[in-house]
């Protein structure tokens, strides 16, 4: 097991956060503002991290960070 990071997507936004994953680890959570001590954090902590809501896919926007 690994610490999970859940990153904020359109359309996911409180259904991630209300989830059966979410519900059942809910202990583990630990704050967004803390996500840089995710690494050091034993399983199974977890953080979401709300980001700005872009319409993009996730591959077309990694096909452009490639492009650049």
């Amino acid at each position: 097991m690994m610490p999970i990071a859940i990153v904020a997507r359109p359309g996911i936004g409180p259904g991630a956060r209300n989830s059966p994953f979410a519900r059942r680890f809910a202990s583990n959570r630990i704050p967004a503002a803390a996500a840089a001590l995710l690494p050091d954090c034993d399983p199974p902590a977890w953080v979401y991290l709300p980001a700005p809501l872009d319409p993009i896919s996730s591959t077309a926007i990694r096909q452009k960070k490639v492009g650049q």
